[in-house]
């Protein structure tokens, strides 16, 4: 894996966000939410941040484990922001039931992240 297939990855990893969520929002019927371009501007700077700090050392770990597939990548991408929601709760004190609908939303979100990581950084290896 060449570092431009990674920094390639980081980078397409990252602004996939904003389509993922704007199909998110069709089938929620929020496209008309006045603050759409600060939510979209955000999540994309919390992804871009993610993918770099948390995504980044993940992946190298699973090069150097020769644990490069797909599957560990979704696992990844689903337990850190798992975590991260329980753990911080970034959307205010909701009770229990509203913090596990957004640990598993965002959860999602990481995953289809990680999975857009990992074909973009083994394209030509992929298995």
């Amino acid at each position: 894996m060449s570092i431009w297939r990674v920094l390639l990855a980081i980078i397409v990893s990252s602004v996939a966000i904003v389509p993922i969520y704007l199909v998110f929002l069709i089938f929620t019927g929020e496209l008309d939410n006045m603050l759409l371009m600060v939510v979209l501007v955000a999540a994309l700077g919390v992804t871009s941040i993610a993918v770099l700090f948390v995504g980044l050392p993940v992946h190298m770990i699973l090069v150097r484990l020769d644990r490069v597939k797909s599957l560990n990548y979704a696992i990844a991408g689903f337990v850190v922001p798992v975590i991260v929601t329980l753990a911080f709760q970034p959307f205010g004190n909701d009770g229990l039931k509203w913090i596990a609908i957004q640990s598993v939303f965002l959860g999602i979100l990481g995953v289809l992240i990680a999975l857009i990581f990992w074909k973009v950084v083994t394209y030509e290896t992929a298995k």
